[in-house]
């Protein structure tokens, strides 16, 4: 759910690494607020 979000967001990690090193780091940080480890 939030990666889609991110995606929704406009973030597309497939064609823009900026874009992949920063949705990366926001699902982190994310799913660390939710209680989830890295899923990396």
């Amino acid at each position: 759910l939030v990666h889609a979000t991110l995606h929704a967001q406009g973030y597309d990690h497939e064609t823009n690494e900026r874009d992949a090193l920063e949705m990366e780091a926001l699902e982190i940080l994310l799913l660390a607020s939710m209680g989830f480890d890295n899923p990396y």
